[in-house]
């Protein structure tokens, strides 16, 4: 089934090499506020760290005053949040740092205080003679005029210098639409269709643009829009201890490097979104990161896949910012092989809230090698013994991969018997081990 993935659903990349490693604002970070004071010390905090793109995420189009939930739709860059450079000089200082400028939108969504709400109902999905979504109404991609307006969004933000899009989709069109046809599964079905062909246009009218679909946070994701989109989005999830359960149910699913997983160190938890940013800089909350080990967390779950990160890193002291350049580096490493790469789980999956370990493989069976993660999770027990027999007959090297100098995890091999014994002293803890194997 991976080799079918990758030889058959991905779409050609639009880049060079391996992809990017984006950085991205919304993750426990802006929480959909960009403002040039709040996104230029972030840029520099992206570049520092190694990232290779930043995308600017919801809230671009929105005055400081609006949420940006009630005011998309017309995809008009604000006038009172990025001073006098503006959403373009933005851009511009993003690939003055040497990184692709990436932006978000949620291009099939009209809100009814957009402007492009007052256009005929023939522009929105409909169900006995209402729009679906109401007040977030669902463009229909049947529409001609609708594809061109569209197309002319992007092709805007293209000529600003974006390069990278992160499409949302937070409105359902599950209700269907039966203004065409009798059947509103008829309906849903030939405007999926249409949008994916639009999203076919796109991409051969840009052929350098990125399109990663966040579909609501990892919600739509399917074989169909993965077949059109380059990367597919794994959760929203913003406790970091939760998610591993989460993409490797998704790394069962897609491709690892096609897989998007946040990692968001140093994090602005969603309630604490409102409070002052001081409080990221507090003795207390220095001394919860002291030992660096959710710093680790949150950089070990990036490495499973394709790497998305995020976090208040601007904030980072000295010793965690190192924590995350290692990661980063370390992650720039296993790219390459991440691409020739097949998920393996050698204890099953692990249900988000059982007190269990988790533990995922990424089998390179080219290089006769895997990268091995084990996290501990609020499990009573602090060894965990993995065998690893059924994918190889012989360990010849094990190394700790990332980090590599923290301390505070330890292991055991059996090479014979390809068994690994892993030891952690704390409770939320995860390590990468790089495994040499013969088969």
């Amino acid at each position: 089934m991976t080799i079918y993935r990758r030889n058959h659903l991905k779409p050609a990349p639009a880049w060079e090499g391996c992809a990017p490693l984006m950085y991205n604002d919304y993750m426990n970070a802006l929480w959909a506020d960009p403002t040039e004071e709040k996104l230029i010390p972030l840029i520099d905090a992206a570049a520092e760290a190694g990232a290779e793109g930043f995308c600017i995420d919801a809230g671009w189009f929105g005055s400081k005053d609006e949420n940006w939930g009630t005011s998309m739709g017309d995809w008009i860059p604000s006038e009172d949040r990025f001073g006098k450079m503006g959403l373009k000089g933005i851009a511009d200082y993003i690939k003055s740092k040497g990184m692709r400028p990436g932006f978000w939108i949620e291009f099939e969504g009209c809100c009814e205080k957009a402007a492009l709400y007052q256009k005929p109902d023939d522009w929105f999905i409909m169900r006995h003679g209402k729009r679906v979504g109401g007040s977030r109404a669902m463009l229909d991609f049947r529409n001609p005029e609708v594809r061109e307006f569209v197309h002319g969004i992007f092709d805007k933000m293209v000529d600003m210098g974006f390069s990278y899009v992160k499409n949302d989709y937070n409105q359902s069109t599950a209700l269907g639409d039966d203004k065409y046809t009798e059947s509103a599964a008829d309906g849903l079905l030939e405007h999926i269709r249409a949008v994916y062909s639009f999203l076919d246009e796109v991409r051969e009218r840009h052929p350098m643009l990125m399109i990663e679909n966040c579909g609501g946070g990892g919600l739509r994701g399917d074989y169909g829009i993965a077949s059109h989109c380059h990367f597919q989005n794994t959760s929203d999830q913003e406790i970091y201890w939760r998610y591993p359960s989460i993409f490797q149910g998704m790394l069962a699913n897609f491709v690892p490097e096609q897989t998007t997983i946040w990692s968001y160190p140093w994090p602005l938890l969603i309630g604490d979104a409102k409070a002052d940013l001081s409080c990221l800089c507090t003795p207390a909350y220095i001394a919860s990161m002291a030992d660096g080990e959710q710093t680790v967390f949150n950089m070990v779950n990036g490495c499973c896949g394709n790497m998305l990160l995020s976090g208040h890193i601007d904030y980072a002291d000295e010793f965690n910012m190192k924590l995350i350049k290692e990661g980063a580096s370390y992650y720039k490493y296993m790219r390459p092989f991440i691409e020739k790469s097949f998920a393996v789980f050698p204890i099953g999956h692990t249900p988000i809230n059982r007190k269990e370990p988790r533990v995922l493989g990424l089998k390179v069976p080219s290089a006769g090698k895997m990268f091995l993660f084990v996290w501990r999770v609020d499990t009573p027990e602090s060894c965990f013994e993995i065998d690893l027999g059924k994918y190889f007959t012989r360990i010849k090297s094990i190394k700790t991969g990332y980090p590599v100098d923290l301390g505070g995890v330890t292991f055991d091999v059996d090479q014979e018997m390809c068994k690994l014994k892993v030891y952690f002293t704390g409770n939320r803890q995860a390590r990468v081990f790089e495994i040499d194997y013969l088969t």
